[in-house]
């Protein structure tokens, strides 16, 4: 199976203009990592439309390296 990292720096990002490609990627049979800032208040999306979008990518399989889940929260970049 192939696999995708998607790194943005805030999770609007991600929200508001990559869930199409994710869907893409998933119909495709792809796993979709997904990397952000969900928690920054710099984010121009209110903190209950990003945890519903991330929920929403929860239900669809969109996994966590980790425990298989799409992690909120932070994401330090070195």
């Amino acid at each position: 199976m192939k696999r995708v990292l998607i790194i943005a720096h805030m999770g609007q990002m991600i929200a508001q203009f990559n869930h199409r490609n994710i869907d893409i990627l998933l119909n495709m049979d792809v796993e979709v990592h997904i990397a952000a800032n969900f928690t920054s208040p710099l984010n121009t999306m209110s903190e209950v439309a990003l945890h519903d979008f991330t929920n929403v990518m929860k239900k669809k399989g969109c996994p966590r390296s980790s425990n298989r889940f799409l992690k909120r929260g932070r994401v330090d970049f070195i």
